[in-house]
C-alpha cells in the first residue's frame, strides 16, 4: 500500500529547504532501524523529528523499544482511498501509547482533483470517516486537517503545492 508517507518526509526536506533555506546541516536524514527512515530539522526553536516506518512491524517495533517523546503524529491517508488497513492499528498504537495530537494529511490530492473534483461527497466523507474511526479508538477532539500532494510539492515547492507542507508544518508546530 502506498499511503505517501515517505514522499512526504521528502517534501518536508525539500519544501522547507526551499522556502527556509534549510540546509543539509539543518535537516538531516538517517536509518536509526531498519526499515525505518528519520528526517530531524529544528525549525522555530523546536526539534523536529519524522519517522517513517516501511511497515506496521517497524511501528509497534518502534514504540516497544525506543521511548522516546512523541508530541504529534501525522496519520497520511490518501484523499480519494481514506484510511488503509494499518491505519486502525497505528491509532491504537497512539493512543496506548499516551500520543494525544494526531494531525490527518491527506494525501495525493492532485489525484483527487483530476478524477473527483466534483465529488463533494468524497471531499467530506473520507476525512469525516477518519475523524469517525479516530473517535472509535477513543481520540477526543477534532484532528486538523492538511490536504496536499507531497509528490508536486517535491516538484513545484513554490507553488501551492508547497503550502500545504508549509500549513503541515505550522500545524505540528502549534501546541
Amino acid at each position: 500500500m502506498d499511503h505517501g508517507k515517505t514522499t512526504l518526509n521528502k517534501a518536508i526536506s525539500v519544501v522547507l529547504n526551499k522556502r527556509l533555506g534549510l540546509d543539509s546541516e539543518t535537516i538531516r536524514v538517517n536509518e536509526p532501524m531498519e526499515g525505518t527512515s528519520l528526517t530531524t530539522l529544528s525549525l522555530k526553536g523546536k526539534m523536529l523529528n519524522f519517522f517513517d516506518f516501511s511497515g506496521d512491524y517497524q511501528y509497534e517495533d518502534f514504540f516497544e523499544n525506543y521511548k522516546c517523546d512523541i508530541d504529534v503524529v501525522v496519520l497520511v491517508c490518501p484523499q480519494a482511498e481514506g484510511a488503509m488497513g494499518g491505519t486502525r492499528q497505528q491509532i491504537k498504537l497512539c493512543l496506548e501509547n499516551g500520543i494525544n495530537k494526531i494531525v490527518m494529511y491527506l494525501s495525493k490530492y492532485d489525484i483527487f482533483q483530476e478524477d473527483f473534483y466534483e465529488d463533494e461527497f468524497l471531499y467530506d466523507a473520507i476525512p469525516e470517516d477518519v475523524q469517525n474511526l479516530l473517535e472509535e479508538y477513543g481520540y477526543t477532539g477534532k484532528a486538523p486537517i492538511v490536504r496536499g500532494s507531497a509528490e508536486k510539492a517535491i516538484s513545484f515547492p513554490d507553488e501551492n503545492w508547497g503550502d500545504s507542507i508549509e500549513e503541515l508544518v505550522n500545524v505540528i508546530l502549534e501546541k
